[in-house]
């Protein structure tokens, strides 16, 4: 039986795979914000649903229930969903999906057989961190590639060991299952955990766009990023968090924050997950 559920299964050459997990690979919503991004630009319907029933806790991450204009209750499950374009010069496929609570090689294996199965040859994964980042300065961008493509487009090498989510799990298994595999990771202010950020977002859409040759118009996220740094601003009107606020920006502007100490913030925050 196929762990996927088909809508459509389209005949795609050399294509390009976007994946992005929501949750714990997913600070600000930047990673995933993206990725439908790319969906919605490259116009990707959707041709597959990964149901989530063995792969979900329920306790822990739960169903939920939402109420359309006529009235009617409707219940959406975790999943991971499948989306394919042929807009571009190259064949695209965008997965998005809730980070799974069980059989995560399971899950990266059903994953795998189906990009094979539509002819996908790169996988280039998206993900963001909380770090010590202020929010008034450029977000940092990661990225895990060969030393070639790190160097042409000025990505800093992660050399993180300990605990990972599921994005690291699949840059990992898919890199030794045969495809050409990477990923770029978005750093975001530790002190706006809970807020949405799509500045990050913009950040990460930018360097997709250069890595992968997308034509991606990341300034659509211009005035949502205008209304999140005035709200940002408002919200940081506290003594002591002006205070700490300026530490960060003096640090970042003298080059303190060298990729070495990102990638410590990077182990810290995923050691306290």
């Amino acid at each position: 039986m196929d762990e996927i559920t088909w809508m459509n299964r389209p005949t795609l050459t050399n294509a390009l795979a976007i994946v992005a997990f929501t949750g714990w690979n997913d600070a600000g919503n930047a990673a995933s914000d993206a990725a439908d991004t790319v969906r919605e630009q490259s116009q990707a319907g959707l041709i597959g649903i990964i149901d989530h029933d063995e792969f979900e806790d329920y306790q822990e991450n739960r169903p939920t229930v939402s109420i359309d204009g006529g009235g009617s209750r409707r219940l959406e499950w975790p999943d991971t969903r499948v989306f394919a374009s042929t807009k571009y010069d190259r064949d695209l496929i965008v997965v998005i999906g809730d980070e799974p609570a069980l059989r995560w090689k399971r899950l990266a294996k059903v994953l795998a057989d189906g990009l094979r199965s539509l002819n996908v040859k790169e996988v280039i994964s998206l993900g963001a961190f909380l770090g010590e980042v202020p929010h008034t300065r450029d977000v940092p961008i990661m990225g895990s590639f060969d030393e070639a493509t790190r160097t042409k487009f000025g990505l800093r090498r992660s050399q993180h060991e300990g605990p990972t989510g599921i994005v690291g799990v699949l840059n990992h298994l898919f890199g030794n299952d045969g495809f050409e595999s990477g990923s770029l990771w978005a750093g975001c202010p530790h002190y706006l955990a809970s807020h949405p950020n799509p500045k990050a977002t913009k950040a990460l859409l930018e360097k997709l766009g250069l890595v992968a040759g997308l034509p991606i118009d990341a300034t659509a996220l211009d005035e949502a990023i205008l209304g999140w740094g005035e709200e940002v601003a408002h919200a940081t009107t506290h003594t002591e968090l002006v205070e700490y606020l300026a530490e960060l920006e003096t640090e970042y502007d003298a080059d303190v924050t060298e990729p070495e100490v990102l990638l410590s913030e990077i182990e810290d925050f995923l050691r306290k997950q």
